[in-house]
């Protein structure tokens, strides 16, 4: 299983996303694998995750020869696995969570990794607003993507 927590990210998904950040998307993702980051983490397979996951299978091909990586699904829910196994190099199956499934899944990715990419405009409070707060409470080091988005149309 996954053992290197300081080269591991967990993308925390939205339901929605507004067009015009999957260049951004893969501009941070492609930066976070220059610098060593190997194995990103899913718990679904939300729009925003599905961006991430596209853009994750865009830099796959484009650097097939000089990057490797490996892309993770954590589930419980046996037909999303199933629908979507093919996407991921390994898929775990979590049964048994002590809190609701989705919090629980999150926590589970959160604890296993040393970034977060995540989506959340300026006091976005909604569904994915526990699962990045908690990863700010323990130490994880944030990409926010709708702030990045701003700072790389700078350069």
């Amino acid at each position: 299983m996954i053992t290197e927590k300081n080269r591991t990210c967990c993308i925390i998904g939205r339901r929605n996303l507004i067009k015009g950040y999957e260049p951004t998307i893969e501009y941070e993702l492609e930066t976070l694998l220059v610098h060593g980051i190997n194995r990103f983490l899913f718990c679904g397979v939300s729009p925003f995750e599905q961006a991430c996951l596209w853009a994750l299978e865009t830099l796959r091909t484009k650097h097939f020869f000089t990057v490797r990586f490996q892309i993770v699904l954590f589930s419980d829910n046996p037909s999303l696995i199933d629908q979507w196994r093919s996407s991921f190099d390994e898929v775990h199956r979590l049964v048994h969570l002590q809190e609701a499934p989705a919090w629980g899944l999150y926590r589970f990715a959160v604890g296993l990794s040393h970034y977060m990419v995540y989506f959340s405009k300026s006091h976005d409070y909604g569904g994915n607003y526990p699962a990045v707060r908690y990863g700010y409470d323990h130490g994880l080091r944030p990409i926010n993507i709708a702030v990045r988005k701003k700072k790389n149309e700078n350069f």
